[in-house]
C-alpha cells in the first residue's frame, strides 16, 4: 500500500484526529473507483476512517522510490498504534525492515506489525501452484488475529499490504494470482481490513499485456498509478499529465493501427508468395513424375527392342556359331579355334543383353508379377555383389496395379544399389505384403529369420529419404516410413486399397 508523497506539513495536519477518540488514529480512506489514487484528505468524521473496506492495487516503476513511500505510511498508521500485515518478498521484507527503523520504527519492538516472507506463506495455502480457499482463509484470519493482539478485536482494522500476487504473476501463473485476488475480496466480506496490492509495473508493459492488466484493476476497487504521478503536487499538474497520456494513447493507437495495416499487407504478400512457391513445388513435383514416368516407358521401350530383336538376332547369330563349332574339325586348327572363341564370345553377349533387358524392365513382371520379378532380380543382384538377400512373398499374393507392381520394383533396385554403395556385407531382407488396406514394401538390413543383426554402420543409410522413392511413392498416394530398431533398419512402403488389385479379396498381411 502506498501514500503519495504529497506535502508533509499537510500530511501531519490530516493525520492524527482530536480527542474525541481514546488515542489518535488516522484519518484516510479509501477514495472511490473512479479516483486516480489514494491519497489523504481530511474527513469530517473519525469514524468515516474505519467505514469502508478497500482493497487497492498499486502499481510501480521503482523499488525503492515505492517502498519508501509505502514505509512512511505504515510508519504514520504504526504510531497509532492501528494493526498492520505486511506480506513481501524476502529482499523487501530485509528492505522495509531498514526503512522502517530509519523512520524511527523499529520493526522488532512494535507488536502492531506483522512482517511475513510472501514464498513461505504461499507454500501454506498453495495447492498444485492454486490457492485452496480453506487454507488461505484459515491462515489469514489467524494471521489477523496476531495482528488485532487476540481474537476479542475482530473489530479493530487491519492496514495490510501483499505481493504475494505479484509473485504468482510474474512466474507466469496469472490465473493463480487473480484466483487470490478474489480470495482477498471474499475475506473482505466479513473482515475489517484496507489491502493494497502492489505489482511492478513492468510485468504488464506491451499493448499484449491490456486485457490482464484490465483483469487485475477488475479485481480491484481503487487503481493507484506509479510514483510518477503520485509527485505531482497540484490538481492543475494531474490534469496535465492526465490529457498528456491520453493523446499519447491516442498516437499509439494510431501508430498501432498502421502497423497492423503494414502487417496485414505484408502478410498477405507472404501469403501469395507461399501461394506461388506451391503452385511452383506443385509443379516440379508433376513434371519430376511425368519424366520419371518417361523414363520407365523408355526403359520399356528399349527392354523389349533389346529382347524382341537384338536378343533374338544374337540368338540366331549363336546358332550359326554352335553348327561351325560342331564341324570345326574340317577347318584349320587356327580358324577351328577362332570359332570356338566366337562362340563363347557371342553366348556371353547374349546372357548380357538379356540382363540388360531384364534390369531395365524385367518381361516377368507384365506376364508373371512382382513376386517373380523380384525374386529373379534379388537372385541374380546376390549373385553378382555377394550380398544375401531373402525374400519373402505371401504365396497367395493377388497382381497389383502396373503402377505400384513397377514403383515397387524401381524401389527394390534403388535400395539394392544404395546398400551395394554404403552397407557391403550387410544381410538384406524383401517383404511384399497386401491386405485388406492395402500393399507394402520393406526392405530392411539385419535380422530376419536367420539372419543375424546387419552392419551398425548402415543402420541410417536411408535418412534422408531417398527423393526418387518419394517421387514414386507421392502420385500413387503412398506413404514412406523409415525402420529402425536394436536388430535391423531401413524404410517400409504403404499403397492403399484404392490403389491396389480387387477390393473383395482379402489375403493375408505379412507386411513388416
Amino acid at each position: 500500500m502506498s501514500m503519495l508523497r504529497a506535502n508533509r506539513q499537510s500530511w501531519r495536519e490530516i493525520f492524527y484526529t482530536g480527542s474525541d477518540v481514546p488515542y489518535a488514529v488516522p484519518r484516510y480512506f479509501f477514495m472511490p473507483l473512479s479516483a486516480p489514487t489514494l491519497y489523504p484528505v481530511s474527513a469530517p468524521a473519525a469514524n468515516l476512517a474505519r467505514s469502508d473496506f478497500g482493497h487497492a492495487v498499486r502499481f510501480y516503476s521503482d523499488d525503492r522510490s515505492f517502498f519508501d513511500e509505502l514505509t512512511d505510511f505504515a510508519a504514520a498508521v504504526l504510531r497509532t498504534r492501528e494493526p498492520v500485515i505486511m506480506v513481501a518478498t524476502d529482499e523487501h521484507c530485509k528492505l522495509i525492515r531498514e526503512m522502517l527503523t530509519q523512520k524511527g520504527c523499529d520493526p522488532e519492538r512494535n507488536h502492531h506489525l506483522l512482517l511475513l516472507e510472501a514464498e513461505a506463506t504461499m507454500e501454506r495455502f498453495l495447492i498444485d501452484n492454486r490457492p485452496d480457499p480453506v487454507r488461505f482463509r484459515d491462515l489469514m484470519l489467524r494471521n489477523l488475529a496476531r495482528a488485532r493482539g487476540g481474537y476479542g478485536r475482530n473489530e479493530q482494522r487491519v492496514t495490510i499490504f501483499g505481493e504475494m500476487v505479484a509473485i504468482l504473476w510474474s512466474q507466469g501463473n496469472p490465473k493463480a494470482a487473480l484466483e487470490l485476488e478474489e480470495l482477498w475480496n471474499d475475506l473482505g466480506r466479513t473482515q475489517r481490513f484496507a489491502l493494497i496490492c502492489a505489482y511492478p509495473a513492468r510485468l504488464f508493459e506491451g499493448s499484449e499485456h491490456w486485457e490482464a492488466f484490465r483483469s487485475v484493476c477488475g479485481t480491484h476497487s481503487e487503481v493507484l498509478p506509479d510514483e510518477s504521478y503520485g509527485a505531482l503536487k497540484s490538481e492543475d499538474e494531474r490534469l496535465r499529465a492526465i490529457a498528456g497520456l491520453q493523446v499519447k494513447a491516442r498516437s499509439l493507437e494510431t501508430e498501432r493501427a498502421r502497423h497492423h495495416q503494414a502487417e496485414t499487407r505484408l502478410q498477405s504478400r507472404i501469403d501469395e508468395r507461399t501461394a506461388e512457391v506451391e503452385q511452383t513445388r506443385t509443379q516440379l513435383q508433376d513434371l519430376s513424375g511425368r519424366l520419371m514416368r518417361l523414363r520407365d516407358q523408355e526403359s520399356q521401350r528399349i527392354a523389349r527392342e533389346l529382347h524382341d530383336s537384338t536378343a533374338q538376332l544374337l540368338s540366331v547369330l549363336s546358332m550359326y556359331v554352335d553348327l561351325l563349332d560342331g564341324n570345326k574339325e574340317t577347318f584349320s586348327p587356327t580358324a577351328a579355334q577362332l570359332i570356338s572363341r566366337s562362340n563363347a564370345l557371342v553366348k556371353q553377349i547374349l546372357e548380357e543383353v538379356r540382363a540388360l533387358s531384364q534390369g531395365l524392365y524385367p518381361p516377368t513382371l507384365d506376364i508373371i508379377g512382382l513376386g517373380s520379378a523380384l525374386e529373379w532380380y534379388c537372385t541374380h543382384y546376390a549373385e553378382s555383389t555377394g550380398i544375401p538377400v531373402a525374400v519373402e512373398i505371401p504365396e497367395a499374393m493377388e497382381r497389383l496395379r502396373q503402377p505400384i507392381e513397377m514403383a515397387m520394383f524401381r524401389i527394390v533396385q534403388g535400395c539394392l544399389a544404395k546398400i551395394h554403395e554404403h552397407a557391403a556385407g550387410s544381410r538384406v531382407t524383401v517383404r511384399v505384403g497386401h491386405s485388406r488396406e492395402g500393399a507394402t514394401l520393406s526392405v530392411t538390413l539385419g535380422a530376419s529369420g536367420d539372419f543375424e543383426t546387419g552392419n551398425s554402420a548402415s543402420a541410417d543409410i536411408f535418412r534422408p529419404m531417398p527423393g526418387e522413392i518419394q517421387e514414386r511413392v507421392r502420385p500413387l498416394k503412398g506413404r514412406v516410413f523409415t525402420v529402425s530398431d536394436m536388430r535391423r533398419s531401413g524404410l517400409s512402403v504403404f499403397f492403399p486399397r484404392e490403389q491396389t488389385g480387387s477390393p473383395d479379396s482379402d489375403p493375408a498381411f505379412s507386411a513388416s
